[in-house]
């Protein structure tokens, strides 16, 4: 259960800091998008009767929502005692207190506000509500909720306005090549999703899973399907036997087995986690070489992508579209 997301965090205190179990916790966090919350304004897909608001779409990018120029109403403010625990709103800012009796329990209540409550809450509200960060106290003493300072991980390159400008004429002298070649081009489309994802997330870890799927199938789009066929291709671009096994197929791997597209329940072990995690954090710039070396080979003719004619006829494809347009013009005429 959350094999990506389960991170070393510390409920940190300030130096010094003492308090004893049992004791009264107060966990708080804070959630964004806000409008849902109240007392902010900004683009939505909650609408109030006689709100100022404003219909927007963008061809550009699919979307249509609504811009809220003023607040949908005032902040949300109450509190309300349920199952032994008070839970309470001050806008954005979502606040339990109960009875702790270890330090295990404030954890869980950690967890549950910041995992299972959005989950549940998005169900609900069409602005998908994540929790931004976390705080508190135990029995008066102040902590906050953080990433242990060993899942930092700092990614910079240094460049000048001259390498930069040469980068993008490089790139763009290499397009041709690319599209000639069906197999490069979706391998590094696939690999340019896993970094978008790295980054859009409400934490370095949030889409980690959906980063292995695509890095997958972005070795699978340059390589082939089967695993021989990766070793082979990753062989004739260079890739001895050891980088192959330790920074590409297990890309593939946990696709397959660790809850990435099959849905996995177990709760693995911290040490067994910490290896899953060391992977992916360094995946990003193990595939980053690969692709790059595999447009450079074939751009000097020492590398050819398999060929692969897809049949857009498919008997299987085919029935499955028929059927699903049966089933979806019936529930249009229900409605």
């Amino acid at each position: 259960m959350l094999i990506y997301e389960s991170r070393a965090r510390v409920i940190a205190f300030a130096k010094g800091a003492t308090f004893a179990f049992p004791s009264k916790a107060k966990i708080s966090a804070s959630f964004e998008p806000r409008i849902p919350f109240g007392g902010a304004t900004g683009r939505t897909r909650n609408t109030v009767a006689g709100a100022a608001m404003r219909a927007k779409e963008s061809p550009s990018t699919g979307h249509f929502f609504m811009l809220a120029d003023s607040p949908l109403f005032p902040p949300l403010a109450f509190s309300a005692p349920i199952s032994g625990a008070v839970f309470s709103a001050n806008g954005h800012e979502i606040t339990v207190e109960a009875e702790v009796g270890s330090i295990q329990e404030v954890a869980d209540l950690l967890g549950a506000l910041c995992y299972a409550f959005p989950g549940i809450l998005n169900l609900y509200l069409p602005d998908s509500p994540y929790a931004h960060f976390a705080w508190g106290d135990i029995g008066g003493v102040p902590f906050q909720w953080q990433f242990s300072g060993s899942e930092l991980r700092a990614s910079l390159t240094v460049t000048t306005s001259e390498h930069q400008q040469q980068l993008l004429v490089d790139s763009w002298q290499k397009v041709d090549l690319v599209r000639r070649h069906p197999r490069l081009f979706m391998a590094l489309h696939y690999f340019r999703v896993a970094c978008r994802l790295l980054h859009v997330g409400s934490n370095r870890f949030a889409f980690m899973a959906e980063v292995v799927l695509n890095l997958s199938k972005s070795l699978q789009s340059l390589c082939g399907e089967k695993r021989d066929e990766v070793r082979q291709t990753l062989s004739q671009l260079g890739i001895s036997e050891l980088p192959i096994e330790a920074l590409y197929l297990p890309a593939m791997f946990l696709r397959d087995a660790f809850d990435v597209a099959h849905v996995s329940l177990t709760q693995y072990a911290p040490e067994q986690l910490a290896i899953i995690h060391r992977y992916v954090d360094q995946a990003e710039a193990s595939f980053r070489t690969l692709l790059a070396a595999a447009i450079d080979r074939v751009n000097a003719g020492t590398f050819q992508p398999k060929q692969h004619t897809p049949d857009p006829n498919d008997s299987n494809v085919v029935s499955f579209l028929a059927t699903l347009e049966r089933n979806l013009n019936a529930m249009a005429v229900d409605k």
